[in-house]
């Protein structure tokens, strides 16, 4: 059975054994667990005609000063200390206009004009009225990973033949 769920959330049902995987974003230090890499991916911007001309790859650079969705602190923590660092090591300031948990919201955000956002690679196949891509560039552009976690004591067949799966 699939089940979408927040992170914190995840990490509660993996460690009292009520899911066998999950799918996170890092930082993951606990000691039950294992965890092995799905997916690597850079950022790319999103944003409205009327914010960023997404015909032209863009630089953080380009952030300062503009209106920018971004991730919450609370429940997007992984993306938004990643990108808050990032903005803060290259000296750039950009107008935080919302902050959301989900890359969906931010896109609907985004969409109606409401500021331009950096959001996964993936995030590409999603269409949304309004958004329009375009490449990050620069030499430190952050890249996001998504995690598989199970319990180093599961024993399940299943568990063991995915991540088996995975590690090749």
């Amino acid at each position: 059975m699939l089940r979408l769920g927040l992170p914190a959330a995840a990490f509660d049902n993996l460690l009292s054994g009520r899911i066998d995987l999950g799918l996170l974003r890092p930082p993951l230090r606990r000691a039950e667990l294992d965890s092995l890499r799905v997916q690597q991916e850079r950022f790319v911007v999103c944003s409205h005609s009327s914010i960023l001309d997404a015909d032209r790859p863009q630089r953080l650079a380009d952030f300062s000063g503009l209106p920018v969705i971004m991730y919450a602190p609370d429940k997007a923590r992984y993306f938004h200390d990643l990108l808050t660092a990032e903005f803060y090591a290259q000296g750039v300031s950009p107008q935080y206009v919302q902050y959301v948990s989900q890359i969906h919201s931010i896109l609907a955000l985004v969409g109606v004009g409401l500021g331009c956002a950096l959001v996964p690679e993936s995030a590409r196949s999603l269409h949304f009225d309004g958004v329009r891509y375009s490449s990050l560039q620069g030499e430190a552009t952050p890249e996001v990973e998504l995690i598989l976690c199970y319990r180093k004591d599961n024993d399940s067949p299943a568990v063991a033949r995915l991540a088996a799966l995975v590690a090749e």
